[in-house]
């Protein structure tokens, strides 16, 4: 199934679970559901709206991840927060790699080790190049081929000790969930945490999250 065909079915959940108060957790492993006879949903509830362009802001961020365009991808970050990594789940504003646009675009080029954070229970710092690291916590799945996503709901309720909302009491986020099986192993989860910014979600975060944490 096309990406964009895709993302009209989830625009158009969006503003049927939204509009009903509820949240998109929507399987794309599944044929999509018959179009509903259903009144329009009302043009003031523009949440579900946003909701779409999260959706949208999101596939371009993993299609940037996935091609390694650092330029490209540097346009859709948050001009003022710049934008955080976490290789775990909860986010660390003081020892997480934070990157301001015109550093992101240029990082593709930076052959130097960075400290990203570091390994639970060990403890042992994370040290990586931009390259080495992107490979191991950001895009190590596909997720631009996720079965699953969520929108500002956890997508696997074992993600652990996510802190999102703390990080970023005014942030929004996309969930990008690969179940485990047999021949991947365990599940993986990439969050994408937006902020708004003039009317604009822009990326604030990177967060990757997976079972053997």
């Amino acid at each position: 199934m096309k990406k964009s065909l895709i993302i009209s079915i989830l625009c158009l959940l969006l503003g049927l679970v939204i509009g009903a108060g509820g949240y998109l957790i929507y399987d794309l492993a599944t044929e999509p559901p018959p179009t509903p006879t259903v009144e329009p949903i009302p043009a003031e509830q523009a949440y579900a709206g946003t909701a779409c362009r999260l959706v949208e802001s999101a596939y371009q961020v993993l299609s940037d991840l996935r091609a390694g365009d650092y330029a490209s991808l540097a346009q859709r970050v948050h001009p003022v927060y710049g934008v955080y990594f976490s290789p775990y789940s909860t986010i660390d504003l003081n020892a997480n790699q934070w990157f301001a646009p015109s550093t992101l675009a240029r990082l593709g080029r930076d052959k130097n080790s960075l400290i990203w954070g570091t390994l639970p229970g060990s403890g042992e710092p994370i040290d990586m190049t931009a390259e080495e690291y992107f490979a191991r916590y950001v895009y190590d799945r596909d997720y631009l081929y996720a079965p699953v996503i969520s929108v500002d709901r956890a997508a696997c309720p074992d993600s652990g000790r996510a802190n999102t909302a703390e990080a970023f009491p005014d942030g929004r986020f996309v969930d990008l969930y690969i179940p485990a099986d047999s021949e991947d192993g365990g599940w993986t989860l990439l969050r994408l945490v937006f902020v708004d910014y003039e009317g604009s979600p822009m990326l604030a975060a990177v967060v990757h999250s997976e079972s053997s944490v």
